[in-house]
């Protein structure tokens, strides 16, 4: 029994003396940092990654959908609130113990914060690569400021004091220097900005290869960024926000600025004009629809509302866009969550008309009368008697927006281009 155990022993005393040499080892085709920036290629990739964290709009489940009142669901027994949490927030069903749209945390969801780290990273390394000349390598390295601008923007607007993360730590530092406080929002709003500005003079003026570029940020998508960011830090929401005023750090300091500046409207207001004279001068303008040469449209109201629509629906060719936005393409799915059911079945089938989302009577009210002015405050128009039943009239003002001798209420008559090329609606037409 003796010599058994003596024989068991041995491998245990031997590798004890090598254990810390292997581990030492960094096992074959490992990916490691390094080689990201090995060649343009690599380097490539990674630039991409920073991109590939900016959030998919497209998705419902995104806070750009069903957080306010813009759209609405139709049953909270088919849509949960894992599938739809900007929805569940907006019926006031937010809470702490399980936050929804978790942007802060882990698991997953806190990819900005992820997504700064990889921005980072790369200003740091993009020089490193030896196939590129200097001026690619200062573009790349302009593009991920903006970018880490752009999510530490995303990170306050959903949490207001944040953490400014310029650079990473290391993770092999003192535990208590990640123990950092949250910034003012000021200073938040302060840092956002200057970064912006110390990329901008390094980034391309506007797209230069194509659909190789579409989607990177040139100095017409970062101004237009910086002119929003600056908007919303003169907003209310920010600008001296007394709802706010128990939101205080460790020592005291308000993190919302309690005093509020009128001057922040006027720097907003100079960063609008600034992106807007950029953007006109390197051919920018708004959306003008061309008919398909075989198309004759005779009516200036559906030139109006097909301009209105393909400003957002088209993407060859669309001199309005100043970014887009390539995370967020709006498949057939997505197309048939807002197209409403009714077709004839016997000619057109129902079949992948899901049909769940429908814009809100608020959202309808708020568009204009035909004279340009909210319902409510056109004298010709008859606010109190907007929803008795009207008989549409068999006229040219109508025919191209409405179905004529067709009885609907008067809340569709009347109104401004966009109503009619925005909504579908009882008794409209659709173009």
């Amino acid at each position: 029994m003796k010599k058994i155990l003596y024989i068991l022993m041995m491998p245990l005393l031997l590798t004890a003396g090598s254990c810390k040499k292997f581990l030492d080892v960094v096992p074959d085709n490992t990916p490691v940092i390094d080689q990201a920036f090995s060649l343009r290629v690599m380097g490539q990739r990674f630039l991409a990654t920073c991109y590939n964290r900016l959030p998919a709009n497209n998705a419902l489940g995104n806070e750009n959908f069903l957080m306010a009142d813009e759209f609405w669901l139709n049953s909270t027994a088919n849509f949960g609130s894992a599938a739809y949490p900007g929805w569940y927030i907006s019926m006031g069903q937010q809470n702490a113990n399980a936050p929804l749209l978790n942007w802060w945390g882990n698991a997953g969801s806190g990819a900005y914060w992820q997504a700064i780290n990889d921005c980072n990273v790369m200003i740091e390394r993009v020089q490193e690569i030896p196939d590129m000349d200097v001026a690619e390598k200062n573009m790349w390295a302009a593009e991920a400021k903006v970018l880490k601008a752009y999510y530490h923007y995303l990170l306050v607007r959903a949490y207001g004091p944040i953490i400014i993360r310029d650079k990473n730590l290391s993770v092999y530092g003192d535990q208590t220097a990640m123990q950092e406080p949250r910034v003012p929002v000021d200073d938040c709003f302060a840092y956002i900005v200057k970064t912006i500005d110390e990329a901008m003079a390094d980034l391309m003026p506007i797209e230069q290869n194509g659909n190789l570029d579409v989607g990177r940020i040139t100095q017409i998508a970062a101004k237009a960024i910086k002119a929003r960011i600056l908007v919303d830090a003169a907003s209310p929401l920010f600008n001296g926000n007394s709802d706010m005023v128990s939101l205080t750090s460790d020592s005291g300091t308000p993190l919302f600025n309690q005093t509020y500046s009128e001057a922040k409207w006027v720097v907003a207001a100079a960063a609008c004009k600034e992106a807007v004279d950029i953007a006109v001068g390197s051919g920018k303008r708004l959306n003008v629809w061309t008919p398909p040469a075989n198309l004759t449209v005779g009516s200036q109201s559906t030139r109006f509302q097909m301009d209105y629509r393909t400003a957002f629906n088209e993407s060859d060719g669309n001199a309005e866009a100043l970014w887009y936005d390539t995370r967020s393409i709006a498949a057939a799915a997505f197309q048939a969550a807002f197209t409403p059911r009714g077709f004839n079945t016997n000619t057109v089938s129902n079949g992948n008309i899901t049909s769940f989302m429908g814009a809100t009577l608020n959202m309808a009210e708020k568009f204009y009368s035909k004279n340009g002015v909210p319902i409510e405050e056109d004298k010709t128009y008859p606010y109190a008697s907007r929803f008795d039943l009207v008989t549409v009239p068999a006229t040219d003002e109508y025919r191209f927006n409405l179905q004529a001798n067709y009885t609907t209420v008067r809340f569709h008559l009347d109104r401004e281009h966009r109503f009619y090329g925005t909504l579908s609606f009882d008794g409209g037409v659709i173009l």
